[in-house]
């Protein structure tokens, strides 16, 4: 291996690359070639495995192959080797290809290893960054670095930033699992619905920064969740049982919403109409600019309705949704599979 080979770390070597291979009885010799991607963030790995009965005569033709990528860790220079963000392994009765790629670049045979921080260090960066970490452990380590008498340079790190971003995305993870949690229960009220998701309002998209101080904005209405939009204008959210068994029917050769959705979305339109009738008085008094607000209404479950496919249901309520101007119609289900799309986009 060349020194322009090697991934040069000034920490002592941890973490040695796992390759099956390696223990397989009659292994004769490997060759590897490794490089890291092109912004230093992943590193990609190539290693042909030589097994066969000892001789005197080399093994020229590879019998497997290995191919993984492995992610930096975000705290210093090291890999994660025990977490490979691909891995695939095969053999072959002809890699010549693989084989040609790799001459000339490890003129020596063996096995290699890169170099690593401390493994103790990337176990705790590890379960901090994928959230297995339990929040009260995590509560405990800030009030250990708190106590610290050096606090102040480390709160002033990006390693507490990340700290903190973890302890948020725990937090967001289990917003989500409570939400599925009781939107999957066949007894769950539209109160109790309200109650795990009006403080999670992030659920519905980076479009909105707050919440509105009252839900009363027009007299005689109620609203579930108004939200704030980037742009200060109105949003409504508002939310209905999930346990819906008639969420969507036939009639004739289609399928339509059922009367359930149709009277959610006549009591939006209701609100709507309001607000446009307030519209002056309650920039006045609030400063919260309900002109042309829009709303969307989280109603029934998938997993309630027995008679037609999650993908039935959807594309229906996709036709539904697209002859309407202000107001969407979604599910519980297709709610929480975003929120979950949009946490692991983040982390």
């Amino acid at each position: 291996m060349t020194p322009d080979d090697q991934i040069k770390q000034p920490t002592p070597l941890n973490y040695k690359v796992k390759t099956d291979g390696f223990n397989k009885p009659g292994l004769l010799k490997t060759e590897s070639i490794t490089r890291p991607s092109p912004d230093g963030s992943k590193l990609h790995q190539v290693i042909l495995f030589y097994h066969g009965e000892e001789a005197t005569e080399p093994k020229d033709t590879p019998t497997s192959v290995k191919v993984a990528t492995y992610m930096r860790s975000k705290f210093d220079r090291s890999w994660y080797f025990d977490h490979a963000l691909q891995c695939w392994n095969g053999s072959f009765s002809d890699i010549s290809l693989l084989q040609d790629v790799l001459n000339d670049k490890f003129p020596d045979n063996g096995r290699y290893q890169l170099l690593s921080g401390d493994p103790s260090v990337d176990s705790l960066a590890q379960k901090i960054i994928t959230g297995k970490m339990s929040l009260e452990s995590t509560e405990q380590l800030i009030q250990a670095l708190a106590d610290n008498p050096d606090a102040n340079e480390i709160f002033k790190s990006n390693a507490s930033q990340l700290l903190a971003n973890s302890v948020n995305q725990h937090r967001q993870k289990q917003a989500i699992d409570n939400l599925e949690i009781v939107a999957k229960e066949p007894t769950s009220t539209e109160s109790g619905l309200q109650k795990v998701l009006e403080k999670q309002w992030w659920m519905f998209g980076g479009r909105y920064i707050d919440t509105a101080n009252r839900r009363s904005l027009v007299v005689l209405d109620q609203m579930d969740i108004p939200l704030i939009r980037s742009d200060g204008s109105l949003h409504i959210v508002e939310l209905k049982q999930a346990n819906i068994p008639k969420l969507i029917v036939k009639h004739r050769n289609h399928l339509i919403v059922g009367d359930d959705i149709n009277q959610a979305v006549s009591q939006a339109m209701n609100y709507l109409v309001g607000l446009d009738e307030q519209r002056a008085q309650i920039l006045a008094d609030l400063k919260v600019d309900v002109r042309r607000a829009s709303a969307t209404i989280v109603v029934g479950h998938t997993d309630f309705v027995t008679d037609y496919t999650p993908e039935e249901i959807h594309e229906t309520l996709r036709t539904y949704n697209s002859h309407l101007s202000r107001i969407e119609v979604i599910t519980y289900d297709e709610l929480i599979s975003g929120a979950r799309r949009s946490l692991e986009f983040s982390e």
